[in-house]
């Protein structure tokens, strides 16, 4: 019962904290002028059914404003490029042709948001590093040669090889 008790002050409290009018509330005057503009335009509801006088009688009232489209020559460019694309649907299956045959289409374009330069040297270093899957794709470079990428080794093979080379210049040399 203690709980319950609890709850509901709490409840109440919560209640009375709240404002009873939205803090952005419209005045009094701006009200009566959104009414009036309202009235004026029959977008207030009539009868049970919910339908607007200026939907019931359109004759009545204003014409609402029209969006702009698009001309009868760019609706006809859009069109072309859409079906020379393959995405107008054709046929009682409501499919397009790029969904009944994919291979005579080209494929979409991804938009990318790395530079072509970036990916460049993303793959640059990848492969350096062996980190590049070949053949089935499930091991990459550096698994099937780690003796070449440097893998548990400390220094990749062409390191050590003109490591290598110096020392042997140097042995030949005498030094």
């Amino acid at each position: 019962m203690k709980p319950m008790i609890a709850l509901n002050i709490t409840v109440a409290l919560a209640i009375a904290a709240t404002p009873a009018w939205p803090q952005g509330s419209k005045s009094r005057a701006q009200v009566k002028s959104e009414t009036v503009e309202a009235i004026r335009d029959g977008n207030v509801p009539i009868g049970d059914e919910g339908h607007r006088a200026n939907e019931i009688s359109p004759g009545r009232y204003p014409a609402k404003p029209v969006a702009q489209g698009e001309t009868r020559a760019q609706v006809k460019a859009e069109t072309a490029k859409a079906r020379k694309a393959g995405e107008i649907p054709v046929g009682e299956l409501d499919r397009s042709p790029r969904e009944i045959s994919p291979r005579r289409y080209p494929a979409a374009a991804a938009a990318s948001s790395v530079s072509r330069a970036e990916v460049k040297a993303q793959t640059r270093a990848a492969i350096q590093a062996g980190a590049i899957t070949v053949g089935d794709g499930e091991r990459t470079l550096s698994e099937q040669n780690p003796a070449r990428y440097g893998v548990g080794q400390g220094a990749p093979r062409a390191k050590r090889r003109h490591a290598g080379a110096a020392a042997s210049a140097a042995s030949s040399r005498g030094d």
